[in-house]
C-alpha cells in the first residue's frame, strides 16, 4: 500500500498497557436497537482500547491479502473529495482525542501502539483511514432528491453507499467479487448450485446502493419499521454530531474477516447447542453515524467486538445482559436468526446463572 509503512516507528509496550480493557462491561449486549449521541468532541465516535493492537495487526493482514475486497467507491469526483474529507477528519480527530497514541511529523502521522507510519498526502485515503484505526468507516453520499416538495420544507435527499474501508465484513460486500467457473447447464444441480452463489454474492455486495436498497429483503422488517426513519434522519443530521446503535449475533467463530466471497480460513461447526456453548462467540457491532460538513456524507462507522460466548455467560453483566437481549428479540428476528436463537435457548436454559469462569467445556 502506497505511503503506508509497518515497524516504520517504535512500538511502546508500556503504553499498550494502559490502554482500557474493560470494553466488554462498557460495551454490553443492548436489550433493543437504540440510539444515542456520539460527538466529535469526544472519545464516543473512534474508540481506542485494548482491542486495538491485536485487530491492527489483523487488520493490517487483511488488508495486505485482500485490498481490493475491502477498500472500493463508485469513482467520481464528489466521493474521493468525501474520501480526503473523511481522512482529514479521521487524523484530526485521533490526533485531538488520543495525542499519546498518535503522532504527526510534516504529512506523516504514526502510533506507538502499532509502529505503523502513514504519509496522508501520498496513500489513498481509504487505505490510510483503515490503518490508523480499527473502524471500518463507509461514506453514504446524498443522491436524488424523493417526495413532493412542499413550501418551507427541503426535499429529502437518498443516501447511497459509495465508498468504504470495509475490512472486517460480516457476510456482507462491498462489490461481489464471486469468480466461480459457471457449469455446464447439463449438469443441473451444479448449474443451480452455481446460479444460487451468483445470486447471493451480489445480493450480499452493497456498493452503489441506497439504504433500502441493502436492507430490503435481507434484514427483516427494515421496510416497515425503518425505512423511513433511517431516511429522515440520515437527511436531519448536522455536522459534528451523530448517533450509534449496537447490534450482537452468535458466531460459531473469531473471525473477524467473513467476507461474502472469500471462504473462511477454518471450517465453521453446525449450529447446535453444544457446539454454541463450546466454540460460539459474541460479535458484537458498534456502529456510528455523523455526517461530514464539506461533502454531506454521512460517514457509517462499524467497530467489532468479539466475545467468547463462555466469558460472557461467566461475567454477571454481560450474562444478564445476553438474557435480557434475547428475551427482547422481535418475532422478525428470531425468526431471521432462528437456528443460532434455538440453541441459545437451549444453552440459556440449561444454564440459568453465571457460568464459573473456571468450568470446563
Amino acid at each position: 500500500m502506497r505511503g503506508i509503512y509497518l515497524n516504520a516507528a517504535s512500538v511502546d509496550s508500556g503504553l499498550i498497557a494502559t490502554l482500557d480493557d474493560r470494553h466488554m462491561e462498557k460495551l454490553p449486549i443492548v436489550p433493543k436497537t437504540v440510539m444515542g449521541t456520539v460527538l466529535l468532541s469526544d472519545d464516543s465516535w473512534l474508540r481506542i482500547d485494548a482491542n486495538y493492537p491485536s485487530q491492527m495487526t489483523v487488520r493490517f493482514n487483511i488488508l495486505a491479502e485482500h485490498n481490493s475486497k475491502v477498500i472500493d467507491r463508485v469513482d467520481t469526483p464528489h466521493v474521493r473529495a468525501a474520501e480526503v474529507e473523511l481522512r482529514n477528519t479521521v487524523t484530526s480527530y485521533l490526533l485531538r482525542t488520543y495525542p499519546d497514541y498518535f503522532h504527526k511529523k510534516g504529512k506523516v502521522v504514526s502510533s506507538p501502539l502499532t509502529g505503523v507510519a502513514v504519509d496522508i498526502a501520498e496513500a489513498h485515503p481509504m487505505e490510510a483511514v483503515a490503518a490508523l484505526q480499527n473502524t471500518d468507516l463507509l461514506l453514504m453520499l446524498p443522491a436524488q432528491r424523493i417526495g413532493v416538495k412542499e413550501r418551507g420544507k427541503p426535499q429529502q435527499r437518498v443516501y447511497r453507499l459509495m465508498s468504504g474501508a470495509l475490512v472486517t465484513p460480516n457476510g456482507w460486500s462491498l462489490r461481489s467479487h464471486f469468480t466461480e467457473a459457471e457449469p455446464s447447464v447439463l449438469d443441473t444441480e451444479a448449474h443451480d448450485n452455481w446460479q444460487s452463489n451468483k445470486a447471493t454474492s451480489l445480493r450480499a455486495a452493497r456498493l452503489g446502493k441506497s439504504v433500502m436498497e441493502i436492507h430490503h429483503g435481507i434484514v427483516p422488517h427494515y421496510d416497515r419499521y425503518f425505512k423511513d426513519p433511517v431516511n429522515r434522519m440520515f437527511n436531519a443530521m448536522a455536522p459534528g454530531k451523530g448517533l450509534w446503535r449496537r447490534n450482537w449475533g452468535l458466531p460459531l467463530t473469531d473471525h473477524l474477516f467473513l467476507h461474502a466471497d472469500v471462504e473462511p480460513p477454518v471450517s465453521i461447526p453446525e449450529m447446535t447447542p453444544e457446539n454454541l456453548l463450546a466454540h460460539g462467540h459474541i460479535r458484537s457491532e458498534h456502529e456510528t453515524f455523523i455526517r461530514l460538513p464539506g461533502s454531506k456524507a454521512i460517514v457509517f462507522g462499524v467497530q467489532t467486538y468479539i466475545w467468547p460466548l463462555r466469558e460472557v455467560m461467566s461475567n454477571p453483566l454481560m450474562f444478564n445482559a445476553l438474557v435480557t437481549a434475547h428475551a427482547n428479540l422481535s418475532p422478525e428476528m428470531r425468526e431471521y436468526r432462528k437456528e443460532a436463537m434455538a440453541a441459545l435457548d437451549v444453552v440459556l436454559a440449561n444454564n440459568p446463572k453465571p457460568l464459573s469462569s473456571a468450568a470446563p467445556l
